[in-house]
């Protein structure tokens, strides 16, 4: 039932915790393939015309685009030929970082699960909120400063919070997640519902500061036993899949702003995502529940549910979701129907990688003559 558990050795994961596995995995495997099949078919490259002379000739005889970047007066499109190297860069490090942390975990190394997750919450996710934001700042801020893109330089827990509300009007949507518990979930040390005292735990030995300093005697989960690996599994399953779907609809946005994605597809997505949430609430045990985690999933139930009236379908019932996370169908929805639409999304990819053998580069400029 649950695919990112089948024919893996050294599994230690309890039972209860495998829908929080499966959602984390799924969410991390659906990013995976909007990297893999964006490099594939070139989506990721872009065209710049070039109207300012004294870059023509080096350009056209250069592969270096460094002294363009830094020297030019267009700055838009400085900025974009920017983003569309460092997103995927990006992205990659980070799906590196959540494929091993969820496997570590899976084994019950949990120190190194916590330490794996640190980098790619506060570091990464804080980058690409930065290209959310605004193109041209965070161009400038790589070219001229780059302390300003450490996650520090936001400020408090409120500005963290402000920043994603921002992105959320952009976006167009806040998909039911709270913008205060996202930014105390990554950054809060004082907090006992964070992830930034255990991660910094899981990366130091002893740690100094007064809401997570060591106790005499103590090293920082060096003595874990089981009862404690326990507590960690069930914070990191019931925590993480929220902060993993906050960081999915960023991915998902910035790449829908270098080529569009069908509507369609995105739909599918989500209803296999929703499904799952669904599944994974239901598992989840009292202790770790919350307003907002409840918040977060009756935003999906509700989407999913008017989803599928309204294209049609039946309100899922359990069984429906359990099929619906796996291929994306909705209930009682007939096979020749489901093979239709996957065979359109094959179509559509075949489409986009005739198209990307006239894209060689990460980046084609065209030189365009004034006279």
């Amino acid at each position: 039932m649950f695919s990112s558990l089948q024919n893996r050795k050294g599994t230690n994961l309890p039972n209860k915790f495998n829908f929080g596995h499966e959602l984390s995995f799924l969410l991390h495997d659906i990013m995976t393939n909007l990297y893999v099949t964006a490099k594939q078919t070139n989506m990721f490259s872009v065209n710049i015309d070039i109207y300012e002379d004294e870059y023509k000739e080096f350009l056209e005889n250069s592969e270096d685009i460094g002294k363009w970047i830094l020297n030019t007066k267009e700055k838009n499109k400085s900025a974009k030929v920017l983003k569309t190297i460092v997103f995927p860069a990006v992205l990659s490090d980070m799906l590196h970082c959540f494929y091993e942390a969820l496997e570590t975990s899976r084994k019950g190394k949990l120190t190194i699960s916590y330490m794996l997750i640190r980098k790619p919450l506060q570091e990464s996710l804080y980058l690409l909120e930065e290209i959310v934001l605004s193109e041209l700042s965070f161009s400038d801020k790589l070219i001229n400063n780059l302390n300003l893109l450490e996650s520090s330089s936001a400020g408090g827990l409120d500005e963290h919070a402000r920043r994603i509300e921002q992105i959320f009007e952009i976006i167009g949507s806040d998909f039911g997640l709270n913008s205060h518990y996202i930014s105390q979930l990554r950054y809060d040390k004082s907090s006992e519902d964070s992830f930034d005292g255990i991660c910094n735990k899981s990366m130091h030995l002893f740690t100094n500061h007064k809401s997570i300093k060591t106790e005499n005697m103590n090293i920082n989960m060096i003595f874990s036993g089981y009862s404690q690996f326990e507590t960690q599994w069930a914070y990191l399953y019931s925590r993480l899949p929220y902060l993993l779907f906050y960081t999915w609809i960023i991915v998902e946005y910035l790449t829908n702003s270098i080529i569009e994605t069908s509507q369609e597809y995105l739909d599918e997505i989500r209803r296999r995502v929703s499904a799952l949430i669904i599944l994974w609430w239901n598992e989840i045990d009292d202790f770790y529940k919350n307003e907002k985690l409840e918040s977060f999933v009756g935003f999906q139930e509700e989407w999913l549910n008017n989803h599928c009236l309204k294209n049609g379908y039946k309100i899922p019932t359990k069984n429906n979701l359990i099929k619906m996370f796996k291929n994306g169908s909705f209930p009682n929805e007939n096979k020749n129907s489901i093979k239709q639409r996957l065979n359109r999304y094959q179509d559509i990819y075949k489409i986009n990688l005739l198209d990307a053998k006239y894209y060689e580069k990460d980046v084609n400029f065209k030189i365009i003559d004034n006279k």
